[in-house]
Parts: C-alpha cells; sequence; structure tokens
C-alpha cells in the first residue's frame, strides 16, 4: 500500500483493499454474499466512500481531508468529530488505532 504524503488517502486504500478482499475470497464475492446475508454488512452507495459494503446503522459525513464513515467505527477509531473538517483524535487523520487484522478480530467476537 502506497501512503501518500501526510497519510491522504490511507483510509481510501484500505477500502479498496478489503473492497478487492471480499472480491476475490471463496470463489468471485462468495464472501461478500454471506456477510450480507448474515446482516453484518449492508450494500449501499454513500458519497466519497468509494465502496459499496458498510456496517448497519447511521454514517457520520467529516469534511475533506477526512473520509466520512460508519458512526460505529468512531468509537474504534477513537474519533470525535467536532464541526467541519475537524476532528479530535489520536492523529491528525482518521486512523485505525490498532493493527487492522486485531480490529477485525475484536469485531468478529463482538458479533
Amino acid at each position: 500500500m502506497t501512503l501518500l504524503p501526510g497519510n491522504e488517502g490511507i483510509a481510501q486504500a484500505v477500502a479498496d483493499r478489503v473492497g478487492k478482499l471480499l472480491g476475490t475470497v471463496g470463489g468471485g464475492g462468495m464472501a461478500r454474499a454471506e456477510l450480507l446475508a448474515t446482516g453484518a454488512v449492508v450494500e449501499a452507495k454513500r458519497a466519497r466512500a468509494g465502496r459499496t459494503l458498510f456496517l448497519p446503522g447511521n454514517w457520520t459525513e467529516i469534511g475533506a481531508p477526512h473520509l466520512p464513515l460508519e458512526t460505529a467505527k468512531l468509537a474504534t477509531h477513537v474519533v470525535c468529530p467536532l464541526y467541519g473538517n475537524r476532528i479530535l483524535a489520536p492523529f491528525v487523520r482518521v486512523l485505525p488505532t490498532a493493527p487492522l487484522h486485531e480490529m477485525f478480530a475484536e469485531a468478529w467476537e463482538r458479533r
């Protein structure tokens, strides 16, 4: 994964990777269909998302340079949107606070 200066694009790069993984694991979309069938994700179109699978629930718009995200992810990413494009977070961008494999494992246990 290539990061742009200042980490812009990291969330999009992660979303692209996850989307590609879901499209190829289990025979070209089977994992995607299974996730949809369980209700763990919903298929939708959302502004500036660059993907079509989302966690169920509300969508939080955050101004550029940040990307909007599922409201459920605010707690795991330790992000508090303020106003406009301002956030209160441990990083200057909306980024995961733990390695992705750990976050996925924790989310799987919570389901």
